[in-house]
């Protein structure tokens, strides 16, 4: 069933508010226009490039951790000893990456539940926490450890996680050519975890710390 959307004037994007039957809500949101302006309007040097790059990265940070008590997805070490950002280099959404080449534009999904810290067991306490990082850590569909933090950040994107009171976010962005496919593994995080032994005690590392 499809929710109308009322948006400001001044608004480019495009918006469509999907129930989907199993109770799911979602948001789409378009940017076609931008997605099909001229190469020129990109061709403004790094520093333009940079300070775009640093907008979103700070956009993404404040949506994150808007809600009050809301803690970010660490780096975690992987078994190899070495953490996620020294295995996969992220690649940058500024103006260089993308100069002459529209193509390039990313496509990103967030999805949120209503699950926190507060729903946390009193003899548990951090499970809401230890869940999220958990979920990063394969699932039976896509079994490899980190493998969506690599699929991602390897075609110019990247994910994130945020365990709040109340809710839990998840979202990632990815080059839109490859979305799709990103797509599936992110929502097999929700069909199918894994929740293996072997990465249940460094998570539980990783959240104490």
């Amino acid at each position: 069933m499809s929710v109308e959307v009322t948006k400001s004037p001044l608004d480019e994007k495009e918006y469509r508010c999907l129930s989907l039957p199993n109770g799911l809500k979602v948001l789409l949101i378009s940017e076609y226009n931008l997605a099909h302006q001229s190469d020129d309007e990109f061709d403004s040097g790094s520093e333009s490039g940079d300070s775009e790059s640093s907008n979103y990265e700070n956009g993404i940070s404040k949506g994150l951790s808007s809600g009050t008590g809301c803690t970010s997805r660490k780096r975690r070490k992987t078994e190899s000893g070495s953490t996620d950002d020294d295995q996969f280099m992220r690649k940058d959404r500024g103006t260089s990456s993308r100069k002459g080449n529209k193509q390039l534009f990313n496509a990103a999904c967030g999805l949120c539940v209503r699950v926190g810290s507060f729903h946390d067991p009193k003899e548990l306490p951090g499970l809401a926490h230890l869940l999220e990082h958990m979920l990063f850590m394969g699932s039976q569909k896509y079994p490899g450890e980190n493998e969506f933090d690599s699929f991602v950040s390897s075609h110019g994107g990247n994910s994130n996680a945020c365990t709040g009171y109340e809710l839990t976010y998840y979202c990632f962005e990815v080059n839109k050519k490859y979305f799709q496919e990103a797509l599936d593994k992110f929502a097999h995080f929700f069909i199918s975890p894994l929740i293996m032994e072997s990465s249940l005690e460094r998570e539980i590392e990783a959240v104490d710390n």
